[in-house]
């Protein structure tokens, strides 16, 4: 038996961001959507209009926020063929190790949808 969905409803379900919660620290995976981690992403947190730290993945699809504050921000996430995507984050407070990572999730350029971010263990 085959099920053909609507085209909007078929997106919705693919397409539904999945909330962010607080964290004690920012420690980031990235993976596409084969589950492959993808290297050379580029991370940029804002508080505000203010750039605050910077990075990109290493071979691993990972990247950690060593100095940033207890704070509310916004993550801005660009990696080369994929679609940009930018989520907030709340740190609680700065812990020196990652007790969960969030996992973003990148898809090709040319799909209607941003990213799908959700916590994981590291």
């Amino acid at each position: 038996m085959l099920l053909l969905l609507p085209a909007a409803h078929a997106n919705e379900a693919v397409c539904k961001p999945q909330k962010v919660k607080k964290l004690s620290r920012l420690c980031a995976v990235v993976i596409d959507q084969s589950g492959a981690p993808v290297a050379g992403v580029h991370l940029l947190v804002f508080d505000g209009e203010k750039k605050v730290a910077e990075g990109i993945t290493a071979s691993g699809g990972r990247f950690s926020f060593d100095s940033l504050k207890p704070g509310s921000y916004q993550v801005k996430v660009h990696g080369t063929g994929f679609q940009d995507d930018a989520f907030p984050i709340v740190l609680t407070n700065s812990a020196k190790k990652c007790t969960r990572s969030v996992q973003i999730l990148l898809y090709v350029g040319w799909l209607p949808c941003t990213g799908v971010i959700h916590l994981a263990k590291p």
